[in-house]
């Protein structure tokens, strides 16, 4: 629960930091998207851990074909 809450923290800072910068650039993601994907790559991380890294090539080859 711990490095859930770190990872949501450090995507909230992130994106606020996004965000300020947008006033003077353009921005394509904020603090909800920098939340969502720290988080995301922490459960990645956490479950390669438990399941072996080919949990990650496998979800990275289902990622990559749903791209248009």
């Amino acid at each position: 629960m711990t490095k859930l809450a770190i990872a949501f923290l450090i995507g909230i800072m992130v994106g606020i930091e996004r965000e300020h910068r947008g006033l003077e650039h353009e921005i394509f993601a904020g603090v909800r998207t920098y939340s969502i994907t720290c988080i995301t790559g922490m459960l990645t991380a956490l479950v390669s851990g438990v399941a072996g890294s080919g949990f990650v090539y496998v979800t990275a080859l289902f990622s990559e074909q749903s791209v248009p």
